[in-house]
């Protein structure tokens, strides 16, 4: 048995560095590293240029409990671009991650009413008003000072 989970990816501009790609494949293709399920024998597929294509595994429905695993590989064979790479498991529950050069940053799904989406949205456009607005009002005040209250 075990939790099983459907594996679905985007790839967008993402560019990798072909040696770290092959470091990847050969962690992921070796049967004695006992921490690779899901991943196993994982292939990136590039383009001449080094863009990758697409991510080839024997199965996207598998046990992945080495998914943080390959995605912090991932980001470490990422020259530019991104990668989302998405879960869900067999109970319905969703997980994943944004991966860029050096940085993952997870994706959490939060179920809620669209009415409740539309207000949250609406409090963070006007927070981030505001923190514009302040930062642009902080940036005059400090010009003011270092031209001696001569505003240019």
């Amino acid at each position: 048995m075990g939790y099983y989970s459907d594996m679905s990816y985007a790839i967008n501009g993402a560019v990798c560095d072909r040696q770290k790609v092959k470091e990847l494949e050969d962690y992921f293709a070796d049967i004695e590293n006992h921490d690779v399920y899901g991943f196993y024998e994982v292939k990136l597929s590039l383009s001449e240029n080094g863009k990758l294509k697409d991510i080839w595994l024997g199965e996207y429905c598998a046990k992945f409990y080495d998914d943080r695993l390959f995605i912090d590989k991932l980001s470490h064979c990422l020259i530019e671009g991104n990668v989302k790479v998405e879960f869900v498991g067999e109970d319905g529950d969703k997980w994943g991650y944004f991966v860029s050069p050096g940085h993952i940053e997870e994706i959490i799904y939060v179920p809620m009413k669209k009415s409740t989406y539309m207000k949250l949205k609406e409090i963070i456009q006007n927070a981030e008003s505001e923190y514009i607005n302040f930062a642009l009002k902080s940036w005059k005040q400090q010009r003011q000072k270092t031209k001696g209250g001569k505003d240019a």
